[in-house]
């Protein structure tokens, strides 16, 4: 199984640490990753908000599985383009994502 993964924090630090650990786990890759992560994880020089590079990515690499580690990502709708593509990707909606991004103050209830 080839995964990748979305981000540079410690959040997408400790997802590729645990595939990792996965015998079903062929490959890692992490966009954009860093020091840390290259340990574990091939990164990949492309920005987290770049998201049609992201699923031209997934689409070339034969990505089983992608997950999203940063809020930015989902709020741009990464989610939304790679299901319209077909690609498996383990993330919020960007309508989901942006409610929770942007938090309740910037909606009026009354």
């Amino acid at each position: 199984m080839n995964i990748l993964v979305v981000g540079s924090g410690g959040r997408e630090h400790a997802l590729c640490w645990s595939f990792s650990k996965s015998v079903r786990v062929n490959k890692i890759f992490c966009a954009n990753g860093n020091a840390g992560i290259a340990e574990i994880a091939e990164c990949i020089d492309i920005k987290p908000d770049n998201i049609s590079a992201l699923a031209d990515f997934a689409a070339q690499n034969r990505i089983d599985l992608t997950f999203v580690g940063g809020e930015a990502s989902l709020a741009a709708g990464i989610t939304d383009e790679f299901e319209s593509r077909g690609i498996r990707i383990v993330g919020a909606s960007r309508t989901a994502a942006r409610l929770g991004f942007y938090g309740p103050s910037q909606y009026s209830y009354g």
